[in-house]
């Protein structure tokens, strides 16, 4: 354990651990938000900016409620999956997810930003590795990079063509950390919170995160920075 300012770092070893706890802590992180609100909006934002959010594997769009609505007071243009899109196969579930990112870049006349929180962001990782022209940017949510999400033999935590932000906690209920952070990249970061699994699209911290790297200027792409952030993680 190491103390970094006002937040401490903790390894757990096995998530299992945690896992009884999620609930909980998820319900504190969303009570959390209201406190933190004058910083959230703080943050800039590009108004009208398409963004989908997409929810973990067993989740429905309700899981990203609460982010979906903070994303809409800045401003942004927020969507999400066709009800019935994370059922069925993986390979169809990222199918549908591609076509919805086609039809909202078309509509949009500019690329979409996606979030996809859990299993839904190793989808959404092979939506913008398969059509980065129609991607603006990435942010996963504790998402695995390894797993049987991803086709057999795919280079799952290799940088992607579009700039992606990995978000993950050491404190994840549900994943092993080091299954959610990404290999280095020119466009790639890893950013560490304290969070549990179940509250990390509720959690201050990932909103703040998001928020930042929404409202980047086209093309002027920079790693995220805070008084609160932990860094690069040390392995």
């Amino acid at each position: 354990m190491a103390s970094l300012g006002s937040i401490t770092r903790v390894t757990v070893p096995h998530p299992w651990l945690l896992a009884p706890f999620e609930g909980p802590r998820a319900t504190a992180e969303a009570l959390s938000l209201l406190p933190s609100a004058p910083w959230l909006l703080a943050t800039s934002a590009v108004a009208g900016h398409p963004v989908l959010a997409v929810p973990g594997l067993s989740g429905g769009n309700a899981w990203t409620a609460v982010l979906r609505r903070f994303l809409a007071i800045k401003g942004y243009a927020v969507h999400t999956p066709d009800k019935g899109t994370m059922r069925g196969a993986h390979a169809t579930v990222v199918a549908r997810l591609a076509d919805r990112v086609s039809e909202l870049a078309s509509e949009a006349g500019q690329p979409v930003s996606i979030i996809g929180w859990s299993v839904g962001g190793a989808f959404t990782r092979q939506v913008a590795l398969a059509q980065p022209e129609s991607v603006r940017s990435l942010i996963t949510l504790g998402a695995p990079l390894s797993g049987s999400w991803y086709p057999e033999g795919s280079a799952a935590g290799g940088p992607l063509p579009v700039p992606t932000t990995a978000i993950y906690s050491r404190t994840d209920g549900t994943f092993d950390w080091r299954r959610c952070v990404q290999r280095p990249g020119p466009m790639t970061e890893n950013v560490e919170i304290v969070s549990s699994h179940l509250g990390m699209a509720t959690n201050p911290m990932t909103v703040h995160v998001v928020a930042d790297r929404l409202g980047q200027a086209d093309g002027r792409w920079r790693p995220y920075h805070s008084a609160w952030h932990l860094g690069e993680d040390d392995r």
